[in-house]
């Protein structure tokens, strides 16, 4: 009898075994740019989902990149998909140095936000209330020259000043509840500080506009707030250009098996309109990256970004299609 009973206790232990570990079992996404769920093929991050014990109310949460397998983020969230961020998250650059730290309350940025750049200098130490800036907001260039100053009460009521790397104005304005608003003024980083643009905001909205000439003259025309930067003749030259470029000998010795490999090159429009800083998102086969990569270098000029009535660098993201055929 005492045989049977124990025999029980041991089956309803490993019962009761296998149900904890399957409510404590590792969760796995594969998730895009923007963090949300997609296949295996077209993953950018692998999320990793799990509670470490069976009365943690928060989940941890790992975020992986999907090529490289380096950690991208740490921290926890309220559901098992990974959805409702929730407390001090930790991102990371690629190489490994830390890049960002921020906390959340049900998914909104709440408290201080750090950031640095890769060699460990501080970039930015911003203050969040539920996603909207409040109290002293700063950011720093890497030569260690104030880059933006947002001075604002509880309530995102302050104001707005920016330079530019040597010092100089770029721009100052009002805010009210944490977005812009009211006379909003910028200049051109020329001697003179001359304005270029000025800007009445309501609530973040654009009302009205009066743009500059370098010379201080007010333009009659061609007065551009924003505008983001265009390949000259339009995208279906840029297609034609692409298509133009790509190999027409086999690749099938360079796929390691596979029909199809793709690239996504991210890369800069500078304020002149050449194409600068060219790098490969997730590098694997180099000879294809780097191919890809020159693709983009050899491009024609582009038109440049427009901010404020004047050109301004921006980034663009290309993929490119590889086939074994």
């Amino acid at each position: 009898m005492l045989l049977k009973k124990l025999a029980i206790i041991f089956i309803l232990s490993i019962l009761l075994q296998k149900s904890f570990a399957q409510i404590i079992d590792t969760l796995r996404y594969f998730l895009d740019n923007e963090e949300r769920p997609v296949n295996k093929i077209s993953a950018v991050y692998r999320l990793i989902v799990y509670k470490a014990k069976l009365t943690d109310t928060l989940y941890k949460r790992t975020l992986y990149s999907a090529s490289r397998n380096n950690i991208i983020s740490i921290g926890t969230c309220r559901d098992a998909q990974g959805e409702v961020k929730q407390g001090v998250y930790i991102y990371y650059y690629n190489e490994g140095n830390k890049m960002l730290s921020t906390n959340f309350i049900n998914n909104k940025e709440d408290g201080n936000l750090d950031k640095w750049y890769p060699d460990g200098k501080i970039e930015k130490k911003y203050h969040l209330a539920f996603g909207k800036m409040t109290g002293s907001n700063m950011s720093w260039y890497k030569n260690g020259n104030i880059e933006d100053s947002f001075a604002l009460d509880n309530t995102g009521a302050g104001k707005g000043i920016g330079f530019y790397e040597d010092g100089k104005i770029r721009y100052k304005g009002d805010f009210i509840a944490s977005v812009k608003s009211g006379l909003w003024e910028y200049y051109y980083p020329s001697p003179n500080i001359n304005k270029s643009m000025e800007i009445i905001f309501a609530s973040n909205v654009l009302q009205t506009s009066k743009c500059y000439t370098l010379e201080g003259i007010i333009k009659d025309h061609d007065c551009v707030y924003q505008k983001e930067a265009a390949f000259i003749g339009g995208s279906e030259a840029w297609r034609n250009y692409l298509v133009k470029k790509m190999p027409r000998r086999s690749l099938r010795k360079k796929m390691k098996g596979e029909y199809l490999y793709k690239v996504v090159i991210s890369f800069m429009i500078t304020k002149d309109g050449k194409v600068s800083d060219i790098k490969t998102e997730k590098p694997d086969i180099a000879e294809l990256d780097k191919l890809a990569e020159s693709i983009i270098a050899e491009s024609p000029a582009w038109e440049p970004a427009i901010e404020y009535n004047q050109p301004v660098n921006a980034y663009r993201r290309q993929p490119i299609t590889f086939t074994a055929e």
